[in-house]
């Protein structure tokens, strides 16, 4: 397809945050490995951030770290959040810094807690958050709970084979708090979780068989009858829409980039090698980044990249396939020839509904 110029392309419609590297945890899978680095994004830097994203409605910022709250300027940086009209300002925490003075003041704010919990019980988080983190995190939940937080908390948990078998029982915790919505997602390839692979990783068709499963739990089911909002990892990628290009005049992509603590400007959250950046935030603005021309070799670097993937070319499904997530790939392989790693998945899926389709197509007798 046709990519116009960045200007045309792309419209900005929030970012993903990192304000500081700093974390008092060192969970197995943390994909950026926080506590590691010691860099945070200073107040200047901060509003010059906010004050680039549309105040609109539809303008979305996420607030992450390593752990946020440990940053010494975080509560500044939410009341200047609370200025702004912003549709949703999420806070991703461990909860383990939350008293009940601090549940208070996010009870105060207008923003949104994503909890991370990895498991329902100490035995399993604990294997992959450290121990104690459990207990610890159970408890600024309930401080938040008392504050009356519960409709605005979602319960994160990440697919690993350490809670596997305890998916259900996540989830019928979360509906126990009274906390509307959880997350199920997918273990990246990124950061510590690539170092501890052999005990964190699921094949992807047990991921796929597992995900299938839970969808059709009749426990899971409900748990959704009765209110809970449920997410559950996809099996695959299919094509990433910052690649698609643009065809129309009136229609733009929406870009929500991924802004590191050390000022590093990403086109998605799971970009983190610095030579994919598109800037810096020290350096030169938002703005500026989205009509430069670093941002438009870029993306036809990774499109013809797409084009010639080395894995594609004798694929019988080539010319259907939307050759997945690029960020994943380079990861993982280290080259925008190289796949995703998700191609037994899609050939399942590929398989199925054609399937489907020569059932359809097929008079029965």
């Amino acid at each position: 397809m046709e990519f116009l110029s960045p200007a045309e392309s792309f419209k900005l419609n929030g970012c993903y945050l990192e304000i500081t590297s700093n974390c008092n945890l060192r969970c197995l899978h943390c994909y950026n490995e926080s506590g590691v680095l010691h860099s945070q994004i200073d107040k200047p830097a901060f509003m010059s951030i906010i004050n680039e994203l549309p105040d609109h409605p539809d303008t979305s910022i996420t607030i992450s770290g390593g752990e946020p709250t440990s940053h010494p300027e975080f509560w500044d940086f939410m009341d200047e959040l609370k200025k702004k009209k912003f549709g949703m300002v999420l806070v991703i925490t461990n909860g383990t810094y939350i008293t009940p003075e601090i549940a208070e003041r996010f009870a105060s704010s207008n923003a949104a807690i994503q909890l991370s919990v990895n498991g329902s019980r100490a035995d399993i988080h604990d294997q992959l958050c450290g121990r104690g983190s459990f207990d610890q995190t159970m408890r600024g939940l309930k401080h938040l709970l008392d504050a009356g937080m519960s409709e605005r908390i979602l319960i994160r948990s990440v697919l690993t084979g350490f809670n596997k078998d305890d998916m259900v029982n996540l989830l019928k915790m979360t509906a126990g708090f009274k906390i509307p919505q959880a997350e199920i997602a997918s273990l990246s390839s990124l950061g510590r979780s690539e170092n501890n692979k052999n005990n964190l990783y699921l094949d992807l068709l047990e991921k796929s068989e597992l995900t299938e499963r839970l969808h059709s739990h009749p426990e899971v089911a409900d748990l959704i009858s009765r209110g809970l909002k449920v997410t559950l990892p996809d099996d695959f990628t299919g094509a990433c829409p910052l690649l698609t290009g643009v065809t129309e005049e009136d229609t733009k992509i929406p870009l929500t980039p991924r802004i590191d603590s050390s000022g590093n400007v990403f086109l998605c959250q799971l970009f983190t090698d610095v030579q994919y950046s598109i800037g810096n935030i020290y350096e030169s603005s938002l703005s500026s980044m989205l009509k430069s021309q670093r941002l438009v070799n870029l993306v036809k670097f990774f499109q013809v990249g797409q084009n010639y993937m080395n894995k594609c070319q004798s694929c019988i499904w080539n010319e259907h396939c939307g050759k997945g997530c690029v960020a994943i790939a380079v990861a993982n392989g280290g080259s925008v020839q190289d796949t995703d790693g998700c191609c037994r998945v899609r050939t399942k899926h590929y398989v199925s509904e054609l399937q489907k389709n020569r059932k359809t197509l097929v008079p029965q007798p």
